[in-house]
């Protein structure tokens, strides 16, 4: 897999296309801080899924194996590659339909500048293109690995970015080619109660049009000394969130009320707007509370001082090194199997992998899908309800 990074790439066009002066922030930090333990987990499903694409084989060839990704080591379990086999199942008919498909695929979109070149390189690489002369459709496939954000199919900035990138390059391999539309599908089988594979069709002129009327003058806006800073929920991916002067402002005000400092010292007397105000803060603040607990957990591992702090290990637990020795032990000493092993029902997720269709449809009016509770979460517009928990998931390269 690529590890090269556009500045302003696909998997950050929400933050930099819709904050430009995230751009500047952004390279302002001279030591960007790792991957997440989330974001490594997703870099290695997306590598089990693209060897599986690649080289088929059973799905669970990986299963049991430890890999290491950017510090971290993440294994491949069950749930990983349950979650990968919805992607593979998702993309077979793609790939039996086309005539061209490539995993990994780089594209860039500099093409749209000619003869002139943009501001600087933009690149990406997508999961999946594939293209179908029958159908004369190119598709792109994004795997979100993730389980914290859901992502739109609709609207998607980074899809339409790969889109972009896909057309121009099949243009320029195939020339002969006369794609009338683009798909562009996601999938994230891991985010409770949404569909995991989510598709979105749009005329190739629409794509055309999104290039010359958004992306292109958004691409202009970041070079502008005075680009805006615009806060919202991509300010958790932004790399330059910990330096960010609006963030920084909204710290501020945080503190101010925190210590009576600004009217309304109470809660309680409080407006519903001065309150929706006050959440929108508490979720700035929050993203840099934990930018700030980022940058010290890298110092601190790096050898550096941070007074008054230092590393403490994590709630210990305890494991077996190796089951099947500990499995002979106890036989050896008469614990019988049925006291080593216990028997668990399977989740309906993995039951409707393992029984028949008929015996599936007896079962399905006995799943329930419920909540633990209730929290506090960001509408999807102001007059309108919220249907669907929002958490947060890192931004990555490539999904």
């Amino acid at each position: 897999m690529t590890t090269a990074h556009s500045l302003l790439g696909a998997s950050s066009a929400s933050r930099w296309m819709t904050c430009p002066g995230s751009f500047r922030v952004s390279q302002a930090v001279t030591e960007p801080a790792g991957s997440s333990r989330w974001a490594a987990q997703g870099t290695v499903a997306h590598a089990v899924a693209e060897e599986l694409l690649a080289n088929g084989g059973p799905i669970d060839q990986a299963l049991g194996q430890t890999r290491y990704h950017d510090g971290h080591a993440i294994l491949v379990d069950e749930e990983m590659l349950e979650a990968v086999e919805i992607y593979i199942n998702a993309v077979a008919p793609i790939v039996t339909e086309a005539d061209y498909r490539s995993t990994e695929v780089a594209v860039d979109l500099d093409h749209y500048w000619a003869p002139f070149a943009p501001p600087v390189p933009l690149f990406g690489t997508s999961d999946l293109c594939a293209y179908s002369r029958r159908l004369r459709r190119l598709t792109i496939v994004d795997y979100k690995h993730g389980a914290g954000v859901y992502v739109s199919h609709v609207d998607n900035y980074q899809m339409l970015y790969y889109a972009a990138g896909a057309l121009a390059n099949l243009r320029r391999q195939y020339p002969d080619e006369d794609p009338l539309d683009v798909e562009m599908v996601i999938v994230q089988p891991r985010v409770p109660g949404a569909e995991p594979v989510r598709r979105h069709v749009l005329p190739v002129l629409d794509i055309l049009l999104w290039v010359h009327q958004t992306l292109k003058p958004a691409v202009e806006a970041t070079q502008a000394d005075d680009a805006p800073l615009v806060m919202g929920d991509h300010c958790r991916w932004c790399p330059g969130r910990i330096i960010c002067p609006a963030m920084q402002a909204a710290r501020t005000r945080n503190t101010q009320r925190a210590f009576g400092a600004v009217a309304n010292d109470t809660l309680a007397d409080a407006t519903d707007q001065e309150i929706a105000d006050y959440l929108d803060d508490c979720e700035r603040l929050d993203i840099w509370i934990d930018a700030t607990r980022e940058e010290a957990l890298r110092r601190l591992q790096d050898g550096q001082f941070i007074p008054g702090w230092g590393l403490t290990p994590t709630r210990p637990t305890r494991a077996w090194s190796d089951e099947s020795d500990v499995y002979v032990a106890l036989l050896k000493e008469g614990v019988k199997p049925d006291q080593i092993y216990e028997a668990k029902m399977r989740s309906p997720a993995q039951m409707e992998k393992h029984v028949s269709a008929r015996a599936w449809r007896q079962v399905q009016p006995l799943i329930e899908v419920k909540s633990s509770g209730m929290k506090v979460a960001r509408s999807l517009s102001p007059a309108q309800p919220f249907d669907r928990v929002h958490d947060q998931t890192k931004e990555t390269a490539d999904g």
